[in-house]
């Protein structure tokens, strides 16, 4: 039996042979406390989900809604084989169970067909890192522009003159 600790862990029952600490943020959640709960990203893509059904939509179709061709699946790849499949952000690895995404510093799509296929213009990072860059573009371009080298972020520069994201370099 669980028992709920003053700390907010978890605890099997003290009848129980075995004990067990399970920290609060894995417990399970009612939609009401995914809520209130701060908004730090943890539950973000639930909430997501969440409004995804109530719109009557399938939390599944969201999951692959850029198109991917084999050459992007090289470069990608390719990147990910460059920093060892581990997230360059928080260090964690495919190895340890994780998915490890490319991500692009410089967008992919019409307006910056040169960055697209660059290897130089992807960053392994976990699907939670991956989320955070998404969310916080300001911070995400200012920590990427101190990950990759002068020379590659003057090539980026060069390539994608136009991207408004250079802004946040300077």
């Amino acid at each position: 039996m669980l028992v709920r600790r003053p700390s907010g862990a978890l605890t099997v029952s003290e009848r129980s042979p075995v004990r067990v600490e399970i920290p609060s943020w894995m417990r399970r959640m009612t939609l009401a406390e995914l809520v209130l709960e701060p908004r730090d990203g943890r539950y973000r893509y639930a909430l997501s989900q969440v409004k995804r059904l109530r719109h009557g939509k399938s939390p599944r179709s969201s999951m692959r809604a850029i198109r991917r061709d084999a050459a992007d699946e090289r470069c990608a790849d390719q990147a990910k084989t460059r920093d060892g499949w581990t997230c360059r952000r928080c260090g964690r690895s495919k190895l340890e169970g994780y998915h490890m995404q490319a991500a692009h510093i410089v967008p992919r799509g019409k307006r910056y067909p040169l960055t697209t296929y660059l290897v130089e213009n992807r960053l392994t990072l976990c699907v939670t890192c991956h989320a955070w860059a998404h969310e916080n573009l300001k911070a995400f371009v200012q920590w990427a522009v101190m990950q990759i080298a002068p020379e590659t972020l003057a090539k980026l520069q060069a390539l994608s003159p136009s991207w408004k994201g250079w802004r946040f370099c300077g």
